[in-house]
């Protein structure tokens, strides 16, 4: 993969402190979407994505499979999108599946 001098891009908690999602997907594993990520050294690497969060804002979020170091582990991660340092690397052909509104919890009876 090319060396670039993008930086590398800022993890994120899946949901905001004070938002919730206005909707969750997960990815279909045959047809997952990927991106590249910018790991360790500049280097871009592969990043399946196995769900997307659509805030309530407006913001999009990627959970994401990634080896940021190239040592054949991998972890997951979230991302804002947009934000430099990722990039599409593949599209997904599907819809991805259990897409349904996040309903926060009941709060507690008295």
């Amino acid at each position: 993969m090319s060396e670039m001098s993008e930086s590398v891009p800022s993890a994120v908690p899946a949901l905001t402190p004070g938002g919730r999602a206005a909707a969750a997907g997960v990815a279909v594993a045959a047809h997952r979407p990927a991106r590249r990520v910018i790991g360790s050294g500049g280097t871009w690497r592969w990043a399946e994505v196995t769900a997307q969060h659509d805030l309530s804002d407006g913001q999009v979020r990627y959970q994401v499979d990634v080896d940021l170091s190239g040592t054949t582990q991998v972890t997951s991660r979230t991302y804002a999108w947009p934000q430099e340092g990722l990039r599409v690397a593949r599209r997904s052909t599907s819809t991805p599946t259990d897409r349904m509104p996040v309903v926060p919890p009941a709060s507690a009876s008295p």
